[in-house]
Order: C-alpha cells, then sequence, then structure tokens
C-alpha cells in the first residue's frame, strides 16, 4: 500500500505500538498502511456513511487485515469508548465539521494519548478551538500536494504554556517557529493572491466591497508579519510588501502591492461570497466547491461561473465569481429530479434487462413524485420495484461518476436506435445543432433536457411505489434534503393526464418528435380540428353536467395563470346559454378590499393573491341576496385609485340565470364558505401538458404556461419577456399556496393544454426572448427557454379557430379577452 504525501505525513506522525482509531477512514488506506507495515497492532476505521465504510471494508479485505482492523458505522466518536484506542486520526474534513466531533464527544477526545488533526478549511479558527477546549498542539507538518497545501497538526490533552497570537493561530506557531519552507512558501502564495484581490477590490465602491477590502487589508498584515518571522521580506514605502518567488529557471519574480504586477502567476483566483481562494488551471468546479464547502459540498449541484452555468465536472479557466446552486433553488432542484430519473433508469434496465424491457415512459408530475409506465415482458410488481430500489441504493453509494460527452447528431441518431429509444432518434431527426449532449451511468447512454449531478452519490433521498398502471419516483420537496414527504394521491387531477395521454397516444402525437413529423407531413390542419374538437365536447359535457343537477347557481372556475380561464368561460357560458341557462360573469377581483387595505406578504409587498385581499363579507351578503331574489347592485374595483365603486350595475336573478365566477380563490373551502353547499359546481381548469419532448424528458406544465403568459403580456400589457419571467417566481408562489392545495375538491376538471400550442407559440416567444440581454438576471431562464422552444418545427397561426384557447394568448379571438 503506498499512501498520498499527504496520508504519509499523518502516518509519520503515529506512535508505533498504538492501537488507531481512524474517523472518516478515507477508505481504510491509512490504517491498512499501518497494519501492513506493522506500525499499529490493530486499528478501528470508522464513517458515518455506509457507502465509504462498505469500500473501506473491501480494501480491508484486499490486503487479509480483517483480524487487525474493524470496520465501524459512527456518527463521529460517538460509537467509541474511552480508552479503545491510543492514537485518534481526524483527517481530509473542513474545520466546522471537526471541531463538532470533538466537541460533541469531549470526555473521549480527550482520553486519547495523542490526536492527529489534518483540517481542510477554517484553520485559524479550528487551532483557536483545540487551545480554548483543554488540548495542547505539540508538533504541526504542513505538506503541498496537487497544488494544495494541508497542515497537520499533532495535539494531545494538556493546557498551552502561554497563549497563541493572531499570527500564530492563523499560521501555526510550530511552523513560523521552524521558519518551515512550505509555509514559506504558502506565505508567498497568499500574499501574491491578497495583492489581486485588493487590486480588484479598488475598483469597487459597494458597501460589501469597503467591508471585504477592510478583511483582506488586515489578512495583509498578518502575512506580512509572518513573512517578517520566517524570512527576510522587503517592506515598501507605500505600505505594501515585495515577496521572492522562484518561478522556475532560477528566475526570481516580483508582485507589489500598489503599482503594476510584474508577475504571471499560475494559479487563478475564485471568489464565493466574501470569500477567495486560489486553485490550479483545469481544477474541476467539484473539487473548488469542497475546498468552500467541506463536507457540506454535496448540497451543491451546479455551479455559476460569472453568471454561466456549470456542471461541476467542468474544469476552471481563469479568475472567477462563483454561486453555488442547491436544490434550494428550481435549476438545481430540476437537476437533482433528472439525475435521480437517470439512475432510476439505469437500475430499471440493470434489474430487468434491455430483452424484457421495451420502453420506461415518464409521464407526469403529481406533488413530489413522477408518474413512470414500463413496457416489455417484465413483470412490474413489488419485488421488481424493491430490486430496482436496491439497485439505485448501489450506485448511489457507489458515487458512479455521470459522464458527459458531445457527440455528432447524426452520431446521436444512430446510438438511440441502437438503444431502441425511438423517441430520441424521432426527435434528433429535427434537430438544428450538429452536435448533442450524452449522458452515462457506466455503460448506459441516455440524452436529458438539461443538467446533470456530476455523479450519483449526490441523490441519496428517494423512494420508489406503484401506483395504478404504473409506479412512483417519490422525491424531496424543493429546498429539502434527507426526508420525504408522504405521497398524497391526487387521483382527479391524475385521470385527468391520463385521459389525455391517451387520447395523444391515438393520435400518435405523444411526443415532439412526432408532432414534428406531423407538421413536416403537412398534418397540422388535422390535429388542430381534433384538438379542438375534444376541448369543444369536454366543455359541452361540462355544461351537461351543471344542467342536470338543477340547483347550480355558482359555478366557481380556479387555475394557476395562463390557463385560459377566460377564454373558458366564454365557451361554457355559450354551451349553458345553449341549454336554456342564461349565464352572468362575476370577476371576483371586483371584491377586493381597498389597495391601502391589502395584505403585506413576507417580503412587505401587498398580498393581492391571499384570500384575505378580498372583502369575502361583502360578496357572500351580495350572493346571498341573489339567490334569495334580491336585486344586488354589484360593484367594480378601480385599479387605477385602488378602490371599490358602484357605477349602477344592477343584477337580479331568475330561474334560469346561473353566475360564472372566475377567480383564483374558487376552489377554497373559505371562499364563499357561507353560501349553500349545493348551489356551488367547481371547475379547476390547468394547461396539462401531456406532450413529451421523448420517453425521458418531460415537458414541465409550468414551462408552457409561462410561454403562453410571455406572449400574451408582450402582446396585451406591452410588457417584456424579460419583466414576465422576473415576476413568474412570484406567481408561482401564489399558486403553490392558494390554487393547488385544493386541486381535488373540483366537481371537475378542464385540461386547456392543446398538444400542438408550443410549436405555434415558438413563432411569437422565441424573438422576445432573444431580446433579453446577457446581462440580464433573466438570462439564463431565456436561453433555456430557447434551447427547449428549439426542439419544435414551427408553424404559423393560420388554422386556429377564433374561440380557440390559444387564441386568448395569440390574439385573434372572438371573444374579450
Amino acid at each position: 500500500m503506498r499512501l498520498s504525501k499527504r496520508l504519509e505525513t499523518i502516518a509519520g506522525f503515529v506512535t508505533p505500538g498504538n492501537t488507531l482509531a481512524d474517523v472518516g477512514c478515507d477508505h481504510g488506506y491509512l490504517a491498512i498502511y499501518l497494519a501492513e507495515n506493522h506500525l499499529v497492532p490493530s486499528a478501528i476505521v470508522s464513517d458515518i456513511r455506509p457507502g465509504p465504510l462498505s469500500r473501506a471494508e473491501q480494501h480491508i479485505k484486499e490486503y487479509h487485515l480483517e483480524d487487525r482492523i474493524t470496520a465501524r458505522l459512527s456518527d463521529g466518536l460517538h460509537g467509541f469508548s474511552p480508552g479503545e484506542a491510543q492514537t485518534l486520526v481526524i483527517a481530509g474534513m473542513g474545520g466546522p465539521l471537526m471541531e463538532k466531533i470533538l466537541s460533541e464527544c469531549l470526555f473521549t477526545a480527550l482520553s486519547f494519548e495523542e490526536l492527529i488533526l489534518e483540517p481542510q478549511s477554517d484553520v485559524p479558527h479550528f487551532r483557536r478551538f483545540l487551545l480554548e477546549n483543554g488540548f495542547s498542539v505539540r508538533k504541526e507538518e504542513m505538506v503541498r500536494e496537487e497544488g494544495k497545501y494541508y497542515p497537520v497538526l499533532l495535539a494531545a490533552a494538556g493546557r498551552e504554556e502561554e497563549p497563541w497570537d493572531d499570527v500564530e493561530l492563523a499560521f501555526g506557531k510550530h511552523l513560523l517557529e521552524r521558519k518551515h519552507p512550505v509555509l514559506k512558501e504558502y506565505l508567498e502564495r497568499e500574499a501574491v493572491i491578497n495583492s489581486r484581490i485588493l487590486q480588484q477590490l479598488t475598483q469597487e465602491e459597494s458597501p460589501s466591497a469597503r467591508i471585504r477590502k477592510k478583511e483582506m487589508e488586515e489578512k495583509k498584515q498578518r502575512i506580512l508579519e509572518a513573512l517578517q518571522r520566517i524570512s527576510k521580506q522587503t517592506v515598501l514605502s507605500d505600505g505594501g510588501f515585495a515577496v521572492g518567488r522562484n518561478t522556475g529557471g532560477g528566475k526570481i519574480c516580483f508582485l507589489k502591492q500598489k503599482g503594476e504586477s510584474m508577475a504571471e502567476q499560475k494559479e487563478l483566483i475564485v471568489t464565493v461570497g466574501a470569500d477567495s481562494k486560489s486553485f490550479l488551471p483545469g481544477t474541476a468546479f467539484g473539487e473548488i466547491v469542497k475546498e468552500f464547502m467541506g463536507e457540506s459540498w454535496r448540497e451543491v449541484l451546479l455551479v455559476l461561473e460569472d453568471g454561466r452555468l456549470r456542471e461541476l465536472c467542468k474544469k476552471l479557466k481563469r479568475d472567477c465569481r462563483l454561486e453555488f446552486i442547491t436544490n434550494k433553488d428550481t435549476i438545481g432542484y430540476q437537476t437533482y429530479k433528472r439525475t435521480a430519473v437517470f439512475i432510476l433508469l439505469k437500475a430499471i434496465y440493470d434489474v430487468g434487462g434491455k430483452k424484457s424491457i421495451d420502453k420506461v415512459v415518464i409521464h407526469y408530475s403529481i406533488g413530489n413524485a413522477l408518474y413512470f409506465t414500463m413496457e416489455g415482458t417484465a413483470l412490474l410488481d413489488e419485488s421488481f420495484l424493491e430490486r430496482v430500489k436496491e439497485r439505485m441504493r448501489e450506485l448511489v453509494q457507489g458515487d458512479v461518476p455521470v459522464i458527459k460527452r458531445n457527440i455528432r447528431t447524426d452520431d446521436a441518431i444512430s446510438l438511440f436506435h441502437r438503444h431502441h429509444m425511438y423517441d430520441k432518434e424521432k426527435l434528433f431527426h429535427y434537430r438544428m445543432s450538429s452536435r448533442v449532449n450524452i449522458y452515462s451511468i457506466e455503460n448506459f447512454d441516455d440524452y436529458f433536457y438539461g443538467y446533470m449531478a456530476s455523479s450519483t452519490g449526490f441523490i441519496t433521498t428517494f423512494d420508489l411505489q406503484l401506483y395504478e398502471e404504473g409506479f412512483i419516483l417519490l422525491l424531496p420537496d424543493k429546498g429539502v434534503s434527507g426526508t420525504l414527504s408522504p405521497f398524497v394521491p391526487r387521483d382527479k387531477l391524475f385521470h385527468v393526464m391520463k385521459e389525455a395521454q391517451e387520447w395523444v397516444d391515438k393520435l400518435r402525437v405523444a411526443t415532439v418528435g412526432e408532432l414534428n413529423g406531423r407538421v413536416t407531413k403537412g398534418e397540422i390542419q388535422e390535429i388542430i380540428l381534433a384538438q379542438e374538437a375534444l376541448h369543444e365536447a369536454r366543455i359541452s359535457a361540462i355544461a351537461q353536467e351543471i344542467l342536470e343537477r338543477g340547483d347550480v347557481k355558482f359555478v366557481m372556475i380556479a387555475g394557476p395563470s395562463s390557463s385560459g380561464k377566460t377564454t373558458f368561460s366564454h365557451r361554457l357560458s355559450i354551451q349553458l346559454s345553449s341549454r336554456g341557462l342564461r349565464p352572468h360573469p362575476i370577476a371576483v377581483d371586483n371584491y377586493f378590499v381597498d389597495r391601502e387595505k391589502t395584505p403585506l406578504d413576507e417580503f412587505g409587498e401587498r398580498d393581492y393573491e391571499c384570500l384575505e385581499a378580498l372583502d369575502l363579507v361583502q360578496f357572500e351578503a351580495d350572493m346571498n341576496a341573489l339567490i334569495s331574489g334580491k336585486r344586488v347592485q354589484l360593484p367594480t374595483f378601480n385599479f387605477v385609485t385602488g378602490t371599490r365603486e358602484y357605477n349602477g350595475e344592477n343584477l337580479l336573478l331568475g330561474k334560469e340565470d346561473i353566475l360564472v365566477i372566475e377567480g383564483i380563490h374558487g376552489l377554497n373551502p373559505d371562499f364563499g364558505r357561507n353560501l349553500p353547499e349545493e348551489s356551488k359546481f367547481r371547475i379547476y381548469i390547468s394547461a396539462l401538458t401531456q406532450l413529451n419532448i421523448d420517453e425521458h424528458n418531460r415537458i414541465p406544465t409550468t414551462d408552457g404556461r409561462l410561454i403562453r403568459r410571455i406572449v400574451r403580456d408582450a402582446r396585451t400589457r406591452g410588457n417584456t419577456a424579460e419583466a414576465t419571467i422576473s415576476k413568474w417566481p412570484s406567481v408561482r408562489r401564489g399558486e403553490e399556496k392558494n390554487i393547488f392545495p385544493y386541486q381535488e375538491k373540483a366537481d371537475v376538471m378542464f385540461n386547456s393544454a392543446l398538444v400542438y400550442e408550443l410549436a405555434c407559440l415558438k413563432v411569437y416567444a422565441e424573438p422576445l426572448l432573444f431580446g433579453i440581454s446577457r446581462d440580464s438576471p433573466q438570462y439564463m431562464e431565456a436561453k433555456r427557454l430557447l434551447k427547449f422552444l428549439g426542439y419544435f418545427v414551427p408553424f404559423p397561426d393560420n388554422d386556429i379557430p377564433n374561440n380557440s384557447l390559444l387564441r386568448e394568448f395569440l390574439g385573434g379571438s372572438c371573444f374579450k379577452v
């Protein structure tokens, strides 16, 4: 067993003959080396995660050391007792995590004869922690390996005779006293980095830049003092300092704080928030994240490099500022879900075999779950799903790399034909780009619309359950790690989506590739007529159900933004009229409280979407008066003055009169609570996209609605795509709070999505999205939507009828929308 330079240094600190305890055991290499060379009689290696511990056990068996090395699953020192071992090693972790491990079991930690500690972040704070908690630092070493610097401390129970000053805490008292050559090299490098950061900060005038500059000035003084202690440095008259560095070839170059930089440095500076570190060019972003985040680095799924999204496998090429993307961010959450789907597909084909599985199809989301079906001879039952789940766990614990490669589009078509993934083959026939990115887990290839995590080890939380004719992949809620909310079936919503899926399957337009084929063959008019006929038939059936109920006075329509509620209410009213009823529209917005009384949300903004923004008392009083036969003067809300007005609009209901009420709260039980329940008929409407990009890439419903809204807002309100996208998160929060929780309370659901609509909306949306500049915060989302629309072959809207729901967004409707 050969060790890395870092582990070799740690091994050299171990007193021969001591029993070793290695916490966070780094695959067991250190214990194996020490036992194999008879430097320790026995060892205990531990880890909090089963995956790394399993790999350590495998390595121990390979070296036939099972009788001398024990593997133990333990959260830090909680699984150890005082006296079990004399030497404790904790290495390769961030300083804060090491502090946590020691402080949680301080009595056990102090019982060891020696502690060999190698913190990889917050080292000054960690040294202070040791001195303040009953430890003394007896020795310290520093090694440089692959461009990184690692301090290794030998500590034991006992107090230091004299306190350490700030410079000793920052850089190590023993290293300074020994004038350690690696420390000198490290300080010279830090001096160069510090100077470059200060130069950058002089160009910024923000309050945060001033604070950061003050911190860097203080750090510069500590570096200067440390350099003066271990070698002769030149202090410049302007307050800077000169640092001599050997750059190879016997040449020495210098860099001074003020004035021009006279050195060309190989290392690059990466800034995250207020912190900056240096790395060699070619360092993977994943390694950079580890350096900044320590043990919690797997929370980060992607990074933004100066505003450009990057996967963690990508490599550093220039000085940059990074932002970390986690599953709290929409993009990060989608990356988590996408990678989980990839692992699931790999596991299914591993368990079932390619000969037994013809196709696995992702259909739609149901709450925090994704619904799949499987075709082939393999039997989908509890046993099969349990084996798939176990294979997924193996892949996650194995931390298998997700490999990305870029190939010619023609090669991708051939590849997916060989894999019998014919939906992808069709998709790429209409791909304008000459190249495409393919992802692989081991020998399993696939294509995904969007970025991936860099390995399987990021996807730690999931579950599989049988559901209806298929199964669901259950995933954490956005922003939640490590736990799953219980799956809540939404049967009404599921069956509406299933009905739409069956329709597109019959019409052979279930995927974008199939739709593109119909467009290019000139068959789109047939699709339009069939889809519009389906909508009309469904609206007619809803009107008939309302008529047959007999006692309905309030038709309450609710749905998320850009679902086509207005056009739907007009078309429903026509169908009700054809059955002898007299529908009257009631806009719930006219019952807003005066603007000054509108409640504020958590951001201090007026919350017009909460239930309390409506005068429910007046609304119920007016509605009850109407159904009791009284004439009622209805209000109108003046959005200019922010007040409710009465302009003489009166209404008296007869036997055939019926109120069609449109508003986001129509399904909320607290809306109209005091109206007779038997007089209400609730309708939920949403654009539940039934089209898939291909069998493994679904189109999120929210994307279709956002594109509808971008087109409509530009036409009717003069809004830019940038403005619409910027407001979309707020719109989504309102929907999550006020609409989606009440979906299942609807008497009927109506799916307003049109299978052909995105190909037509593309014509209008693309110019608007291209209008968003690169420096806009909304550019990244615009770029994503443009890539998505790039899958579609467009067509003009000539054949779309003027009563279509799509006309609400495109224009040209026969209704006042």
